[in-house]
């Protein structure tokens, strides 16, 4: 079956400090050779990369991992961002974030068709914004990345 894994990685402000420019671009370089590691596990599988503060802006190659944290991050513009992709083949969206930005305005967004899951990035990480976030309410650590991902392609239980 034919997936797309939509990878955000927040570059707001708030991500300047304690080392979440860093732990964020371990991060992506990790799921970009998941592929490379495990190529049958991974067929069919489509990664996009996307960076996000007032808006989502499309990244491609590891050099666009180096991300320059400014601004803050818009839930509308992530809402919109994300109701704008198709929704086949079979779209899970993951979000690298802090979870410092305002979702009080987006109650119910959550599409059926669409699982998303929050990473909890640096150790202030806001915990309500990553809940808000996921599609199951969870939000998860930084150390889950290969298992939530795993999850989120396979139906794993995490």
């Amino acid at each position: 079956m034919t997936q797309t894994l939509m990878v955000i990685a927040d570059t707001s402000g708030s991500m300047c400090e304690l080392g979440k420019p860093f732990l964020i671009r371990n991060l992506l370089r990790f799921i970009t050779q998941l592929s490379v590691v495990n190529p049958s596990k991974y067929e069919g599988v489509s990664f996009l990369f996307y960076i996000w503060s007032d808006a989502l802006q499309k990244i491609e190659g590891s050099s666009a991992f180096d991300i320059n944290p400014v601004g803050s991050c818009s839930a509308k513009a992530l809402i919109n961002g994300i109701n704008q992709m198709p929704k086949e083949p079979c779209l899970k969206v993951l979000l690298l974030s802090d979870g410092f930005f305002d979702c009080n305005e987006y109650t119910h967004w959550h599409l059926p068709e669409i699982k998303t899951r929050g990473i909890a990035i640096g150790m202030d990480a806001n915990i309500k914004g990553l809940e808000w976030f996921s599609s199951n309410g969870k939000p998860y650590h930084a150390e889950d990345i290969n298992a939530v991902v795993d999850t989120l392609l396979f139906g794993n239980i995490i």
